[in-house]
């Protein structure tokens, strides 16, 4: 259930069943010493800084020291960096469920402004479309104006970690380069 969810509300896409044993190269090892955060996940850290990879599939042999110490709850906390560490796509989907219902306070509004113009007033409970309207004004109003907040606290969040903002892969020189002579 992780990878679905962590590929969905992240801006970073994990490989499903990606392990953390990898081995890199000198320039991935470089730029991700380059790093600054606490929390590094790495399958998402590693997928983030876009070099060139490839899977090798592995048999992976019984563990020889039993079942894993790795519990449910520092699974689920691992889950929780993973998908808070790699974007701010949660506080968007706040910023909708707020339009959301925003929308269902205009459709409550409806309802009654229909039986008022049909002529069907006294069919309504008094107080009551005023009191779930402004409930669901209020809240919407809440929900889109904390998500705001939140992306602007994002911003300063991804700001923070001091990710480099692009890496760029270094072009042998021509002195460099190994020249025919030299690889005899």
């Amino acid at each position: 259930m992780f990878y679905p969810l962590a590929n969905l509300l992240s801006d970073t896409q994990i490989i499903q069943g990606a392990a953390d044993f990898r081995l890199l190269n000198r320039d991935a090892v470089s730029s991700f010493r380059q790093m600054r955060e606490s929390h590094r996940f790495l399958r998402a850290l590693v997928s983030w800084m876009g070099f060139r990879w490839t899977i090798i599939q592995i048999e992976l042999s019984p563990r020889i020291a039993g079942s894993s110490k790795y519990s449910m709850r520092k699974m689920l906390r691992l889950a929780y960096e993973a998908i808070f560490s790699f974007g701010t796509r949660p506080i968007r989907f706040a910023i909708l469920h707020g339009f959301f219902v925003l929308i269902l306070a205009v459709l409550q509004f409806l309802d009654p402004l229909f039986l008022i113009l049909s002529g069907r007033a006294t069919e309504l409970v008094p107080g009551w479309t005023t009191l779930i309207i402004s409930v669901l004004i209020l809240g919407a109003t809440q929900m889109i104006t904390l998500a705001i907040v939140g992306q602007y606290v994002g911003l300063i969040y991804e700001q923070v970690k001091q990710r480099p903002l692009y890496l760029l892969r270094e072009e042998p020189t021509d002195h460099q380069r190994l020249k025919p002579q030299d690889s005899q």
